[in-house]
């Protein structure tokens, strides 16, 4: 009697550490996942951002250039190159 309880008891006890197990293996697929997916938004953060400085950089360069130098417009600015105009 006392041979199967304990046989009962060790079934028990087996079936409680692998079900925490399973439930610590889920837990830390799903934790991996989770760190993925914070990591791509970052990324994307971090994207969108440097686009944003490069086209305020690109902005400021265009707005110190002076304005004579956007007055006096060669004729064939807006012709293909190699191409005259008629």
């Amino acid at each position: 009697m006392i041979a199967k309880a304990a046989l009962i008891a060790a079934l028990i006890a087996a079936l409680v550490a692998v079900s925490v197990a399973g439930w610590f293996a889920y837990r830390t697929a799903h934790w991996k996942a989770q760190a993925v997916a914070y990591q791509q938004v970052a990324a994307a953060c971090e994207a969108r951002t440097r686009n944003m400085i490069e086209d305020k950089e690109s902005d400021d360069a265009i707005d110190r250039i002076p304005d004579d130098d956007l007055r006096h417009v060669p004729d064939g600015w807006l012709l293909p190159e190699g191409s005259t105009a008629h």
